[in-house]
């Protein structure tokens, strides 16, 4: 699972902002391994993946109808992901931290996202996306702060490529 939660985790980190269904179906994945883990609603690990991809697969297709509200939606759960994971992943202490940060937390993420969508939904999915990479999987000695780093530096100019060459001509020559 943790293999399948890391690759999910770079899709996240390069397809953020021009393939927003792949960001919406990636924390609908994660997700559905929250809930799937922590309140037991399934008990194998072969139940676990099947009911995490299938809620992917719901968010996705609710992603084609309804694409804003699903973004929004990605990003206050993404927000509550951050900073949950990323604290803990450097070695902070979080047991200072009471459930409305979390909230708050998502509520930043998820209004802007909303309101600037294309800026960020990549900052977002690049560091969600960096974080469940380091959560995921093993590096051997190189420290999660430098996978990180690197991490967001590929995700981040790989959106930005996208991002810049997903525009159309009419778009260029409003510019």
């Amino acid at each position: 699972m943790n293999a399948i939660s890391g690759v999910i985790g770079f899709i996240c980190l390069i397809s953020g902002s021009q393939f927003y269904w792949a960001f919406v179906g990636g924390v609908a994945f994660f997700i559905g391994r929250y809930l799937g883990t922590h309140y037991h609603w399934v008990t194998r690990e072969l139940d676990l993946i099947i009911f995490s991809f299938g809620l992917s697969g719901m968010a996705v297709m609710l992603s084609i109808y309804i694409r804003r509200l699903m973004i929004a939606l990605a990003g206050f759960f993404i927000g509550i992901y951050i900073f949950q994971t990323l604290p803990a992943e450097f070695g902070w202490r979080m047991d200072w931290a009471a459930w409305y940060l979390f909230l708050l937390a998502g509520l930043v993420a998820g209004l802007a996202v909303f309101f600037w969508s294309s800026w960020a939904t990549i900052m977002l999915s690049t560091i969600g996306g960096a974080a469940a990479v380091i959560q995921n999987l093993s590096f051997g000695g190189v420290s999660d702060t430098a996978i990180f780093i690197v991490l967001s530096v590929i995700g981040l100019t790989a959106q930005f490529i996208f991002w810049q060459y997903g525009k159309t001509d009419a778009e260029e020559i409003e510019r």
